[in-house]
């Protein structure tokens, strides 16, 4: 990810409507065949194809289908299935929240349809997605631009072929469920680390490694002067995560103390228990190290790894590296 330019002080970075739902069954007899929608991001996560039925809701805050996602990733992209004669140009679709089986108010994506199809899939990628959790549920809604109503394929009134969700219209259940389809990019997890002294710029920024090769940084005080070294840990992976921060403490002639701004984070760092809040993607969390030398070095450095280790992925590491060179 791109570095983000850190100064020196650490500033980081009720009442239903009345509605109407007509649910018509159509004549076929089989599952209609209509292939996978095309140009979505990620991979298929959850769906619902069974399209017998043709569903019209208006008058109402939304109308919408539940869902529980199989993985953990970015949800980019939402496919449905307008009938025929009835695009969705205009309309609002959203990812929300769910509680106790229904929509929330919490919008986590949200994204105006502008596909003029009707009768087949319509994709909807979002430009802003959003994180989702396996096991989590989730709602697919759509609010329409005016009081026109919404129609979309289903599997027909009494119909519930998905188990993890179900048709919603403002804040009822309904008994069907909408075609749809989500998908998702499979999380990925990587802790990017930086350090910078002093005033210095920071290096480290797209490099992986634990040694600390290409991401080290190096101070020559005299004795008894203090050097400050700061570690940022960036968020490289594209859903939210923590990280572990880890490094050996101070030593005979060497004092070293880790603080997250002014508070002392010492003794979690040196036992591996200290672990930063949740970051958001590209976002970026720094403690600083404060290193001083006792009037008599007897040893010619001190040289200290500082390993940062993805909480949801425990093989994803980065480290950096400072070293103190007493004059």
């Amino acid at each position: 990810m791109s570095a983000i330019d850190l100064p020196a002080d650490d500033r980081e970075g009720g009442d239903m409507h009345k509605r109407l739902v007509l649910v018509s069954i159509l004549s076929i007899g089989s599952l209609l065949a209509v292939a996978t929608p095309a140009m979505a991001v990620g991979t298929i996560d959850q769906e619902q194809l069974n399209t017998y039925g043709e569903s019209s809701a208006s008058n109402m805050r939304f109308f919408g289908q539940t869902f529980t996602a199989g993985m953990t990733g970015v949800l980019d992209s939402v496919a449905l299935y307008p009938n025929a004669g009835h695009p969705m140009s205009g309309d609002l679709l959203e990812i929300r929240t769910v509680s106790r089986t229904l929509p929330t108010k919490h919008v986590l994506a949200s994204q105006t349809i502008t596909s003029t199809v009707s009768g087949d899939w319509v994709t909807t990628t979002f430009a802003a997605p959003t994180s989702v959790v396996a096991g989590t549920r989730y709602a697919i809604t759509v609010t329409p631009p005016t009081v026109t109503a919404v129609n979309l394929r289903c599997s027909g009134w009494g119909s519930n072929p998905y188990p993890g969700g179900t048709a919603v219209i403002s804040r009822e259940k309904l008994k069907f469920d909408l075609a749809f389809i989500t998908y998702v990019t499979p999380a990925n997890y990587q802790p990017d680390g930086w350090i910078s002294k002093g005033s210095q710029p920071y290096v480290g920024n797209d490099v992986y490694n634990t040694d600390g090769t290409g991401q080290a940084r190096v101070a020559t005080p005299q004795i008894g002067v203090l050097s400050l070294f700061r570690v940022a840990v960036q968020n490289d992976g594209n859903v939210p995560d923590r990280f572990t921060v880890q490094a050996l403490g101070g030593a005979p002639y060497y004092s070293i103390r880790y603080y997250r701004h002014d508070r002392e984070i010492n003794d979690a760092v040196v036992n591996g228990t200290f672990a930063t809040p949740v970051i958001a993607p590209g976002d970026v969390y720094v403690i600083r190290v404060r290193v001083k030398v006792t009037s008599f070095a007897g040893e010619p450095r001190a040289s200290r790894l500082v390993t940062l280790t993805s909480v949801n992925d425990p093989t994803k590491v980065d480290a950096v590296q400072f070293v103190v060179r007493p004059r």
